[in-house]
């Protein structure tokens, strides 16, 4: 215990400990400001262990009583922070703020009515489902999803977070195109929202489901389109698919994008269910949450209200059955742990000083301490000898 007190009172130590003292606060603030009260704040305080052993690495390395070694350890901190701090910003901005940050409101009998499936250029089988919902009384119709990428890596070629709007690009995949599947149900649906789910064939004179994912490609040197050679399948999951030849993404045009033409909007992969769940378990009334995208939400929540086809919608009720978003928390510890909790730590670069000064202002009221009773005991004795001579005086008289 002797050894342990010995050497908390060193002074190195002491400027450390309030260093860091003033770099964990700003850890809280800076928590509190990016993440605010979600499930992922949990995640970074669940990792302070690994902070405080960074934070032990420190003393034994840039605090030493014997060298000065602040300029080793402030060009250290520089390049830190100008690593970690555009990785981090581009995962938060990019991958986890759109996500975890959606203005999501609970909503009752959330129940779907009807189904599209296509595959998104064979990286996706994206499913859009069209629930009905209501909301103070009122019944609405917002749109939901189902895929086999719905615990994709942020990386997948078709972005899990992202909202696509009609005409977007993604990287191209192997090229599998699928005819949507539709069912309704008859029983709670309106008429005109049952006309929605079907495109007019002029040819025919009847209705047919909507066509498939758009084949145009986009090359850095222009546009093209893929080979039309190609052969019919059928799946009993996704009906009527055609595969064009396999594409993997260069050609002597350039980098290979897809078209976005399924929806006017695309909602992100992360917010949608797994595409294996049975669609009777869809068709029974649950609780469910509800955002309205789009630039005008009063209007998008009108266009629920109103039945409009939601397909065709850019302002649109987008529903998820899951309040908490999934996005991968794996991803997450690793950007805590390399990139985040090292961002802090650089920070402490700039606490020091601050420790500096504080340091300082003590050590001066210190000093005018221990100088002001000297001066009170001269002060004291000049008085003493002033009276002692005054008593002097006035025996003489």
């Amino acid at each position: 215990m002797k050894e342990i007190k010995e050497f908390m009172e060193q002074k190195y130590v002491k400027h450390y400990f309030w260093t860091e003292v003033q770099g964990l606060a700003a850890f809280v603030i800076i928590n509190y400001l990016l993440f605010g009260i979600t499930s992922a704040v949990g995640y970074i305080y669940l990792w302070m262990p690994v902070l405080f052993l960074y934070m032990i690495f420190q003393l034994a390395l840039c605090w030493n009583p014997n060298f000065n070694q602040r300029l080793i350890f402030n060009m250290c901190s520089c390049s830190v922070f100008v690593i970690c701090l555009p990785t981090f910003a581009w995962f938060y901005l990019n991958v986890f703020s759109p996500i975890i940050f959606l203005d999501l409101k609970q909503v009752e009998n959330c129940v779907a009515s009807g189904i599209l499936k296509t595959s998104l250029d064979g990286i996706e089988a994206y499913s859009l489902l069209y629930v009905e919902y209501t909301q103070e009384g009122n019944q609405y119709l917002g749109s939901a999803c189902l895929t086999n990428q719905f615990q994709a890596n942020y990386y997948n070629l078709v972005s899990p977070f992202r909202f696509y709007k009609y005409n977007d690009t993604f990287d191209c995949g192997p090229g599998i195109v699928d005819q949507p599947i539709t069912k309704t149900n008859n029983k709670n649906s309106k008429n005109e929202f049952q006309k929605s789910f079907y495109d007019y064939d002029f040819n025919q004179e009847k209705y047919k489901p909507y066509g498939t994912q758009s084949q145009i490609v986009i090359g850095v040197k222009g546009e093209y389109n893929r080979n039309s050679n190609q052969t019919t399948s059928y799946n009993n999951k996704y009906g009527y698919r055609y595969h064009p030849y396999p594409y993997y993404g260069k050609s002597d045009y350039g980098i290979c994008l897809q078209n976005y033409t399924f929806s006017r909007v695309k909602i992100p992969t992360w917010m949608c269910g797994q595409d294996t769940q049975d669609f009777k378990t869809l068709t029974t009334p649950k609780t469910c949450y509800v955002l309205y995208y789009g630039w005008d939400q009063n209007m998008s929540q009108q266009n629920a209200k109103n039945y409009q086809n939601q397909r065709e919608q850019s302002e649109l009720a987008v529903i998820s059955f899951d309040k908490d978003i999934y996005y991968p928390k794996r991803v997450l510890t690793f950007i805590i742990l390399f990139f985040y909790y090292p961002l802090i730590l650089s920070l402490n670069s700039f606490f020091q000083y601050s420790t500096d000064w504080a340091f300082e202002k003590v050590e001066k009221r210190k000093q005018k301490q221990q100088s002001n009773p000297n001066d009170l005991n001269e002060y004291s004795q000049i008085n003493n000898n002033q009276e002692l001579s005054l008593i002097q005086n006035d025996q003489a008289q």
